[in-house]
């Protein structure tokens, strides 16, 4: 055990400032040294007894052994990795009393990591936020195992929260560390799988996933495995081979219907395959599938994002089939528009604002312009999400095409190029 970084530790905890901790104690520049590793003679005992007892804690307590409650802890983290909630909240709950009683700074570090990770999978992000700020003001005390959970935690935070290049940035530092330390955790390469096909670099994308697939095969988790399938089902749609897309969500349809998957996930494929044939511009089979969906969606989880998501290619392919009056596409289109407000998902804000500019008689092309360039170009470009951004790209080349402004429309057609 470091004593300095512990006596680092517990000073940040409490709040202080090394001049406040060290007044009328020792100078500055001693406890300084003394947090860093730097000191060259022996810590003077008298010191150091002085500088716990102003931190509320004994010497006995900078040293201490928590190897049980450590082991507690990674059961824990163990069971918010196998997405169980319920035995979670209890272990938490334990985990929680006994952590008020360690001065041990090493295992306090693990717990606020454990901690950070476990909200994340309640999705709770407004709390997950909250720790994540407070873990930044300790990086420096962190071991490098420490250091790889940060990262892959940090990942699956801005991944939540659609910062898709820093969770990119994260999780590749999660992976470096990974090389040097064997960790070998499959849900690091599987997110990281995730997060490359949200950016659009669909060969990295299939490479982690393989990985992932690798590694969970080893613990013969047929879950993830099922799981990682669908996210190639759905790379194969962004890639435009559409047939093998289809071909291989009908397979993991039949293993849901075997393996009696729940009314999610069911749901997750009939959407991916509603898009699918979306995409071959098959319409009124991608509306009658997408239909189904939210049928499904709607009695099982009601409104939420994944609801939202099935909802905009749902009214996209409803516009395509010309299947409503001026009234009933306005009423769609601002129906979803509520749906982003109230999910806070400026995404699909911006996606539905856009189809209201497109089908409304009162917008003018300039004004559809402005929103474009000024709106939805710049939000996808600085999120880094290459599809969508593409799509916007191709939209304002269309209407400056229509205005005869070719400049301006070989200019963003460049761009799309470029990508």
């Amino acid at each position: 055990m470091n004593i300095g970084k512990a006596i680092k530790f517990k000073r940040k905890e409490s709040g202080l400032t090394q001049e406040e901790l060290s007044n009328g104690i020792c100078s500055i520049t001693y406890l300084s040294k003394l947090e860093n590793g730097k000191l060259d003679s022996q810590i003077n005992d008298e010191t150091l007894n002085l500088l716990c007892s102003r931190l509320g804690i004994s010497q006995e307590d900078l040293t201490s052994d928590s190897e049980e409650l450590l082991d507690l802890l990674f059961e824990w983290y163990e069971k918010v990795c196998e997405e169980d909630l319920s035995q979670c909240a209890e272990l938490y709950n334990n985990v929680q009393k006994k952590i008020r009683y360690s001065s041990n700074y090493e295992t306090a570090i693990f717990f606020e990591l454990f901690k950070l990770r476990y909200f994340i999978q309640k999705k709770d992000v407004g709390e997950s936020i909250k720790i994540h700020k407070d873990i930044d003001q300790k990086i420096d005390l962190f071991t490098p195992k420490q250091l790889y959970f940060y990262h892959k935690f940090s990942g699956y935070l801005y991944r939540e929260r659609d910062m898709l290049k820093k969770a990119e940035h994260h999780l590749h530092e999660a992976i470096d560390l990974d090389q040097e330390l064997k960790i070998n955790e499959p849900d690091l390469y599987y997110l990281l799988g995730i997060v490359q096909s949200r950016l659009g670099n669909y060969i990295s994308s299939f490479e982690y996933l393989h990985k992932a697939e690798v590694l969970y095969s080893d613990l013969i988790d047929y879950n993830k495995l099922f799981k990682i399938n669908i996210i190639i089902s759905i790379n194969y749609i962004l890639l435009g081979e559409y047939d093998l897309s289809i071909e291989k969500i009908e397979v993991l349809l039949q293993q849901a219907k075997k393996l009696k998957k729940e009314v999610n996930t069911v749901a997750m494929l009939k959407h991916n395959l509603g898009y699918a044939y979306f995409k071959k511009e098959r319409y009124q089979q991608s509306y009658n599938i997408l239909l189904e969906t939210l049928e499904m969606k709607g009695k099982s989880i009601g409104v939420s994002v994944d609801y939202l998501i099935t909802y905009y290619v749902y009214v996209q392919a409803f516009l395509h089939l010309n299947m409503g009056d001026e009234t009933e596409v306005n009423h769609a289109i601002q129906e979803g528009i509520r749906m982003s407000e109230e999910l806070d998902k400026k995404e699909y804000q911006i996606k539905f604002t856009y189809l209201n500019y497109k089908f409304s008689t009162n917008s003018t092309q300039n004004e559809t312009l402005t929103f474009l360039e000024n709106t939805a170009l710049e939000y996808f470009s600085t999120r880094g999400d290459k599809d969508d951004y593409k799509h916007f790209l191709l939209e304002v080349v269309k209407i400056y095409k229509e205005k005869k402004m070719y400049k301006k429309a070989t200019h963003y057609l460049l761009n799309y190029i470029e990508i």
